[in-house]
């Protein structure tokens, strides 16, 4: 009854795996364009509160996915370093995306993630942080991951 050849996944395979296949159940989509609030990449975002950021990093899952300890992959990157590493992102040879401070390269992973994919990693993250946020839990997320 069936192939007796199948192997199981690694377990970051099948933890990579499990979130596209939810990200694909539960996402719709967002409006090219269309970003938290009705903002823009360039539209300006309130100043940030790093202490509401870490609690809205907790409450909206981020932590199922990425890790705060440099160098531990989940399903994405870790996000240990927040602030250097999304300025060094954008340095990256095969980074395309609009972002031109790594401010606006956190907002454009947030509200487009499908813009650019850390290299070894899969297309996995939501795509509905645009109807999930507004400016201001943005930029308190930004804030908490710039002070990482």
């Amino acid at each position: 009854p069936g192939s007796t050849d199948a192997q199981p996944l690694p377990g970051s395979d099948a933890k990579a795996l499990v979130a596209y296949l939810l990200a694909l159940k539960t996402n719709e989509a967002p409006q090219p364009g269309a970003v938290a609030g009705g903002l823009t990449l360039d539209a300006p975002l309130p100043a940030g509160n790093a202490s509401n950021g870490q609690a809205l990093f907790a409450s909206q899952g981020c932590g199922a996915c990425h890790s705060l300890k440099p160098g531990e992959k989940i399903v994405g990157p870790s996000l240990a370093g927040g602030g250097q590493t999304s300025a060094d992102r954008i340095k990256a040879a095969d980074y395309f995306g609009k972002a031109t401070t790594g401010d606006l390269y956190l907002k454009e992973s947030i509200l487009d993630p499908s813009v650019y994919v850390v290299p070894g990693f899969p297309d996995a993250m939501l795509k509905d942080f645009n109807k999930k946020l507004n400016a201001q839990q943005l930029a308190d997320i930004i804030a908490f991951l710039q002070s990482q």
